[in-house]
């Protein structure tokens, strides 16, 4: 099925399927303006569970079903069996953490907020060039060898469908606000990620290779380098909130709306991710090293490292250093 012509669908499950759109939309959140709607999460889950519904699970044999279809319904079912946790990443924040290199990363290793999360992200920080819009969300889901997931349904009847994981996995979800999506899987055989300066061979690297579902399904330039990015963005995220956990800012529950014969809904503000942080600028009349300062503005790298801390140095604590804008004067006099 055409993921485009799914609109109609998402358009009217909320009324269609209450108890259903209340499984993978659980809270209303006051979104900024700066945002696109929470409810794309939601819109994403919707078209990933119903495309595994049409694409005839439940006539075919074991072992024939659309690779994409299994990612996407898994990826929502562990959503939704964590609650759909949702952050918002400020502006600077999401700008400094595209600017840090992750170093190597180990995604069986990384400590999660959730098995799964989503991440929102501010309009105007992740464009796709050839889709003309800007990235939504980043989004990911860790599952184990053999692990059954309940993926929902909208049927009264048959509330999940059992979906079994044959091998660990890690899958990110890149989505745009167009409704185009672009995900991959890394397995357990491919568990180590070695972020270098040279990331262009992360790009064709078979392990990272993508699938593109929405509009045209064919992987082209712009859609490799969103993907790159999106995965040093996603890794970044769980980096940063593995050394920072202290800078995640919990919403409230601001209200709860009762309606007769249904369950009340909440209305929260968003979790946010270091809402106060902002980007390092130094200008020329810092100390720079070397023999003279830099005679233009550029962005020096952040990066991620493990100190050693504790009796006998024995222990090990992830430490971001910030990237930061070297030459900050001559930037601002030539509009950097």
């Amino acid at each position: 099925m055409d993921r485009l012509l799914q609109r109609e669908i998402l358009d009217g499950v909320a009324e269609k399927y209450p108890e259903f759109w209340k499984r993978l939309y659980p809270r209303r959140y006051q979104s900024p303006a700066s945002y696109d709607t929470p409810k794309a999460v939601a819109n994403a889950m919707v078209d990933g569970i119903f495309s595994y519904i049409h694409s005839g699970h439940l006539e075919q044999k074991e072992g024939e079903m659309r690779r994409t279809e299994q990612i996407e319904a898994q990826w929502a079912a562990h959503l939704v069996k964590h609650g759909v946790p949702m952050y918002y990443l400020t502006y600077d924040l999401a700008d400094a953490l595209m600017k840090t290199r992750p170093g190597v990363v180990d995604w069986t290793k990384l400590k999660l907020p959730f098995g799964s999360a989503a991440f929102m992200l501010p309009k105007g920080i992740f464009p796709h060039p050839g889709e003309g819009c800007d990235v939504s969300f980043v989004s990911y889901c860790r599952n184990t060898d053999g692990e059954e997931i309940d993926v929902p349904t909208p049927w009264p009847g048959r509330r999940v469908i059992k979906l079994e994981h044959r091998n660990a996995g890690f899958t990110i979800m890149v989505r745009m606000c167009n409704g185009t999506m672009i995900h991959w899987t890394l397995n357990q055989d491919n568990s180590t990620i070695e972020f270098s300066e040279e990331l262009e061979h992360l790009i064709d690297d078979a392990p990272l290779r993508a699938i593109k579902t929405g509009r045209d399904m064919e992987m082209d330039e712009n859609d490799r380098n969103v993907q790159l990015r999106g995965v040093i963005l996603l890794f970044n995220i769980l980096l940063f909130m593995t050394a920072k956990p202290e800078m995640v800012e919990m919403g409230d529950l601001i209200k709860r709306v009762a309606k007769k014969r249904e369950q009340p809904v909440e209305y929260w503000s968003p979790h946010f991710i270091e809402r106060t942080y902002k980007m390092r600028r130094l200008g020329h009349h810092e100390p720079q090293g070397g023999h003279h300062a830099s005679p233009r503005g550029h962005w020096v790298s952040g990066f991620f490292r493990e100190q050693a801390h504790g009796p006998r140095h024995e222990l090990r604590r992830t430490i971001w250093v910030e990237p930061f804008l070297r030459g900050f004067d001559d930037a601002i006099q030539k509009g950097g």
